[in-house]
């Protein structure tokens, strides 16, 4: 899975392409922060169509200081595909790769726990 694009410690709005072997170091609950958020989710009852061609899966967050705002923000788990092109960070989505989509959102849609950590 990854992370957002902003989360990323070697993040610079001057590099030209984003390190791949970097760890996530900053998180928001802000709108438009482009930054991943940590705590506890619960994923919404029923997948949802992603505008990447496949589905998506809404998460709530359920920490009001951390991802109260996820729903808001429309943090779901989607693919890391666009055009078929591989898409390197999110906005704040955690994202799975194109085989892995589909059993994991089958296996947690419905009200499950997904947390996300920090060292």
């Amino acid at each position: 899975m990854s992370h957002a694009t902003k989360s990323d410690a070697g993040y610079s709005e001057t590099l030209d392409e984003l390190p791949f072997n970097q760890c996530a170091n900053r998180f928001s609950n802000t709108s438009g922060s482009n930054l991943s958020s940590k705590g506890a989710f619960v994923t919404a009852d029923a997948k949802g169509q992603s505008s990447y061609g496949r589905e998506n899966l809404r998460l709530h967050g359920k920490d009001p200081k951390l991802n109260s705002n996820a729903h808001t923000r429309a943090i779901v788990f989607h693919q890391a595909l666009q055009d078929g092109k591989a898409l390197g960070f999110s906005l704040g989505c955690p994202m799975l790769k194109p085989e892995d989509l589909d059993p994991v959102l089958d296996a947690i849609v419905g009200g499950a726990l997904v947390y996300v950590h920090h060292e």
